[in-house]
């Protein structure tokens, strides 16, 4: 992961724990309200990979093939 991607994941993790608004995750990104908010509900569901990989990646990452 670069350090970009792991500077996307801190502030999408913060968004998880309520500690940042969607809409002021997505100003500092530079991406819209409703992909932080998809990217928070990935990461909710399936953990930190999946918030950054396709489902299909992320779930060949999470089973170690």
């Amino acid at each position: 992961m670069s350090m970009r991607e792991l500077d996307r994941l801190k502030v999408v993790e913060t968004v998880v724990r309520g500690e940042l608004k969607p809409w002021r995750a997505a100003e500092k990104l530079q991406l819209s309200t409703r992909q932080i908010e998809r990217l928070a509900n990935r990461y909710r569901q399936d953990g930190p990979v999946s918030a950054w990989y396709p489902a299909s990646a992320a779930a060949l990452l999470a089973t170690g093939r």
